[in-house]
């Protein structure tokens, strides 16, 4: 169940709160189907006294969250994903959109230039990009204009038309971010580019934060434990 799905289910045109990097790993990586509504109740799992205190304060912000039903939508993993994404370029291809997402209004070629100098004329001279293709259709066609209610096929072979210097991330689809991933990462320089060095910082950032989140889970469970022993030894009384 997803409540609010509209982080997962946006495309380009629901404006930058909602349509994020995330938006767009997740519609690549999975496939998604809208199901229905469900009152919340139904999902709420009954809160015991023996859970830890971050089990009992997520439960209390369920209940306190005030929407009556929730969204069902189905979620499975993207069966040809590997068709046009390699596995081992999954953890790339996450940075990627997070280090050029930061901001929807980055223009593609300048932060692809700061990675790789002189590399825009290979985009705009890039015939893909530059041939005009009144035959191409939409896969959002049919929907909501800002929402997917169902998956769209995978493609990595879907180019942006009318591509520029002032063509923005905020503009692609995520097919189309797939697509130009792929160009960058076949060009010889990307394996000496700065973006690698950046990969492996924002790893050692991603380790950082986990072992804080252990920490502070391992901190609190002696608190626990303890109020456990406590409550053990006052009942044998």
């Amino acid at each position: 169940h997803i409540h609010p799905p509209q982080h997962i289910a946006s495309t380009k045109d629901a404006g930058y709160k909602l349509y994020r990097g995330g938006t767009i790993v997740f519609q690549l990586y999975f496939e998604h189907e809208f199901l229905g509504k469900v009152a919340s109740k139904h999902f709420l799992p009954w809160c015991t006294t023996g859970g830890t205190k971050k089990l009992r304060t997520l439960h209390k912000k369920l209940i306190e969250d005030g929407a009556e039903e929730w969204y069902l939508v189905r979620i499975v993993p993207r069966r040809n994903l590997f068709d046009h994404l390699l596995p081992d370029n999954l953890g790339l291809f996450a940075s990627f959109v997070t280090q050029h997402y930061v901001s929807r209004r980055n223009r593609i070629i300048p932060s692809l230039e700061h990675w790789i100098p002189h590399c825009g004329a290979r985009l705009i001279l890039n015939s893909n990009y530059t041939r005009k293709s009144s035959s191409k259709k939409d896969p959002t066609s049919g929907v909501l204009p800002s929402q997917l209610l169902k998956s769209v096929p995978l493609s990595s072979n879907d180019y942006v038309d009318n591509f520029n210097i002032f063509t923005e991330f905020g503009e692609l689809t995520p097919a189309q971010v797939l697509t130009l991933f792929n160009e960058f990462i076949n060009w010889s320089e990307f394996h000496q580019s700065p973006f690698m060095q950046a990969v492996e910082s924002q790893k050692h950032k991603q380790h950082r934060f986990a072992r804080s989140l252990d920490d502070d889970e391992s901190a609190d469970e002696p608190g626990e434990l303890q109020r456990a022993k406590s409550k053990k030894s006052t009942d044998t009384l």
